[in-house]
């Protein structure tokens, strides 16, 4: 694109010289002949002058198409539409694409693949509608599962959700009226061997020619020695009270949370004690393929280093929430 432009003004230039010499050239003829000549040249001059502005032109609105079309520049918060609301977040304090044609006045540009993500220039976070945890600086952001306009720090993010998690499971033993609780993690390690009680097997049954399988699962003994860590999450004693119908947000498609509070409120045979094995990843809002999107993106950013989406996930499908509730 700027080897056109940089043409057409060497064409202007070489169109102009030669006209100049036409001029001088128109010497040994009538007064009046030459004065049409000189005219003729002239406006043969304007009119190549004239086309090639227009020329000129419309490669200038080319190479803005261009740079709009494979950098897509944000002007105003407006330009985030509501199907591209983003996922992620990366805050930069600047960078050469402020300087392309047509992206001048931009405040930030979108990418579609990987994933959603707006990439902001840092002096301009204010005129977004978005907040950020810890504070809104040079890094990459992933939203918040239940706040599409609140981001927090990829670095903190896992964190941030597990402490998430712990505060609602807290806040449904005090809604239920419990008198004590507990939240254990224990996370499997990633290479052992499940100890077998009873093996599986299956059950082959033929109906109408129709071969159906039936297979038990099978049930295992864990011991101390099968996980890598055992984390206390958090224990507390309460006095008890009426039971209230708690807010859900991570657990509100558990279908042992839901028995729970079901049991927990029903006047007829409420329940005094219960324990339970939650699996971690169930109540995860990023799954392993969205975590290999998130890695791809931090390695064209060249942000990966040691922070890696998938083996966070990879940890949590390995983590067992251990809690216990009494009334």
């Amino acid at each position: 694109m700027k080897s056109k432009i940089n043409g057409i003004k060497h064409a202007k230039k070489i169109v102009n010289n030669k006209l100049e010499e036409i001029k001088d050239s128109v010497v040994e003829v009538t007064p009046k002949a030459k004065e049409k000549a000189i005219q003729f040249a002239e406006n043969t001059q304007q009119a190549i002058v004239e086309g090639a502005n227009d020329l000129s032109d419309k490669v200038q609105k080319e190479i803005i198409e261009f740079n709009r079309r494979n950098n897509h520049p944000v002007f105003s918060k407006e330009d985030i539409r509501s199907e591209i609301k983003p996922s992620m977040i990366r805050i930069i304090p600047s960078d050469k694409r402020k300087n392309l044609i047509g992206c001048e006045h931009a405040i930030g540009f979108t990418k579609i693949k990987p994933l959603n993500i707006l990439e902001m220039y840092v002096n301009k976070v204010s005129e977004f509608d978005y907040t950020f945890y810890p504070s809104a600086e040079d890094s990459i952001y992933y939203v918040d599962p239940f706040n599409p306009n609140h981001f927090i720090d990829l670095e903190y993010y896992f964190a941030m959700v597990k402490k998430a998690k712990v505060n609602e499971l807290k806040n449904i033993a005090f809604s239920l009226g419990a008198k004590h609780f507990s939240v254990t993690f224990k996370v499997e390690r990633a290479n052992f061997v499940k100890k077998k009680v009873e093996g599986s097997h299956k059950k082959e049954a033929k109906i109408e020619k129709i071969k159906v399988q039936e297979k038990e699962e099978a049930k295992y003994q864990y011991g101390k020695d099968d996980y890598e860590s055992i984390e206390i999450g958090a224990e507390m004693y309460l006095n008890g009270g009426e039971p209230q119908m708690p807010e859900l947000q991570y657990f509100k498609n558990d279908e042992d949370i839901i028995s729970l509070i079901n049991m927990r409120m029903s006047k007829i045979n409420p329940i005094h004690s219960m324990s339970y094995d939650l699996k971690y990843s169930n109540s995860s809002q990023i799954n392993q393929n969205i975590a290999i999107k998130i890695d791809e993106a931090l390695s064209q950013f060249k942000m990966s280093g040691t922070l890696s989406a998938l083996e966070q996930v990879k940890r949590e499908q390995r983590t067992i929430m251990n809690y216990k509730i009494d009334f």
